[in-house]
Order: structure tokens, then sequence, then C-alpha cells
């Protein structure tokens, strides 16, 4: 009727109206990650989409990354690809957990949710049954990542993380969040707006990149997760310095 009059049944309306659209989504999003699991007779990696959310820019960056990660390794793999250089607290999130990066964080989430440590939890239950979680780095300026699983992978070499894709610019770390990057991004594009010198000089001294480093990130990420041992808050010697 619709296609013949451009009109719905009162009933179809109605049934349109009290459908919950996000939650239809979400359910054809699982249907689809398990059907792609059931057609791997095993495997050994995921095809991960990592978003910065909020952004009039659509900022990602798409990943293999091995399986059998702890999330405090899922915390340096998304600080690596995304640029972030300052150990603020952060932390992941779904509906019914918190899972803080650092052990002596009492800061992040408030909302009553068992808290687990991110070096002594894996990721692989929540990614391969759930398919997504958030990843919320420095809470004053709240950049939030949406972590998806697209693809479950099986590969004959050994996996490391990998950057496969991206789009959108670089975040500027020293920002106040993701609306005011877009502010200081929108600056840098214009460069006779009488702000650009000043803005510039910020992002530099921010080590922001103007093109994205994909091969040099990924040699790191190599480098990083060659060792023949899970990487934790405890072992990790980068993590005893820096802010938080």
């Amino acid at each position: 009727m619709e296609n013949d009059y451009g009109i719905s049944h009162p009933e179809v309306l109605k049934a349109i109206r009290s459908t919950n659209l996000k939650k239809v989504k979400s359910q054809r999003y699982k249907n689809n990650i398990l059907r792609n699991k059931e057609s791997q007779s095993s495997y050994n990696a995921y095809r991960v989409k990592i978003s910065l959310v909020g952004g009039s820019d659509i900022i990602f960056r798409e990943m293999i990354i091995p399986t059998r990660l702890n999330f405090y390794e899922m915390h340096l793999i998304i600080q690596i690809a995304f640029g972030w250089s300052k150990k603020f607290y952060a932390e992941f999130l779904n509906d019914n957990y918190v899972i803080r990066v650092y052990s002596e964080d009492t800061t992040g989430e408030t909302k009553k949710k068992p808290v687990l440590l991110s070096s002594y939890t894996q990721v692989d239950a929540f990614l391969s049954e759930l398919g997504t979680v958030s990843y919320i780095y420095n809470y004053k300026a709240k950049w939030h990542h949406k972590v998806e699983l697209v693809e479950f992978i099986s590969k004959d070499e050994d996996v490391y993380p990998e950057i496969v894709d991206y789009g959108g610019p670089s975040p500027i770390e020293q920002s106040e969040g993701i609306e005011d990057f877009d502010r200081l991004h929108m600056i840098l594009q214009d460069k006779n707006n009488p702000e650009y010198k000043k803005t510039a000089e910020f992002a530099r001294l921010s080590n922001y990149k103007i093109r994205y480093p994909k091969s040099a990130i990924n040699r790191k990420l190599k480098r990083i997760f060659s060792k023949q041992y899970a990487l934790t808050e405890f072992n990790d010697e980068d993590s005893k310095s820096g802010d938080k």
C-alpha cells in the first residue's frame, strides 16, 4: 500500500512506533556476529572497529587484534592507535560491569556496577559474547570510544595488533574533549583564521599528527606485543610514570 499510495496501514504504523529500533539493530548485529563465529571452526583473532563518539568527524581505527588479550593490553592498543600519550585514568564499560585500567583508580564510573581490574579480566568473553564495549579515557575530557567486534578471523601465522583501516583526523590530546577538538580542528583547516597560528602551535605541542602514521604505529604495536608474556599494569614499566 505504501508504494502505491504513500500511506501505511494504521496497525503497521502502530507496530513501527512501538518497536525499539535501537534494540532491533543491536540484535541484528549480534545475529550477524554469531553467524560469523559459527562459520569459523577455530579463530585466533578479531577484527574490531574503534570509534571516537560524539565528534563532527567520523574518527575510527579498524584493527586486527589477537584473542586472549586482557583489558590492560586492550587499553595499550587503543592508546597507541589514537595517539594518546598521557597516563590518565581510563576504564571500560558495558551495561553490567566497570573495568578499571589502574588498580588505584576510585574516581571513575560511580553507578552501582561490579568493578573489575583490567589486568585480570580477559577481553574474549566480553567481545565474543556481547560484541561491544565502551572505553573512556581521561575522565575530565571524557574521550569516549566505542569498541565493536566486526569479525572472527582465523590466521595461520602469529597475530599482532595491526591497523588495517582508519578514518578521520588524529585527536589533539590536550584539548578538553571531543567538542573542543572539533573547534580546534576546524581552525586548523583554515590558515586565514585569526586563531590559526596559536592553534597550530598548541596542536604541535600536543603531539598532533597531520597525517596518520599507520605504518609506524603498526611497527610499534608489533614490537610491544612480541613479548612472550601478557602485559599488565604491574609489569608495564611505562605505567609507573606520568599523570593520572
